[in-house]
């Protein structure tokens, strides 16, 4: 997953850039993102919703020893 570093360096680099070439560097990215992306967002919340406190009952109340 990208940082914000990365992210933040890869920004500067192509603020350098002519904008044809970010162009090419965007359906690079495009490309990528299709091929090795991961559609999934992670969920970053610290704190339990209900829904979450629901489904860890039901799996160990489900869970065979």
């Amino acid at each position: 997953m990208l940082t914000k570093g990365q992210a933040e360096k890869i920004l500067r680099n192509l603020k350098t850039l002519p904008s044809e070439k970010v162009e090419e560097v965007l359906d690079f990215t495009v490309f990528l993102k299709q091929h090795y992306g991961n559609e999934k967002t992670i969920d970053e919340r610290d704190y339990w919703t209900d829904e979450d406190i629901r489904d860890l009952t039901l799996s160990v109340l489900n869970r065979t020893v």
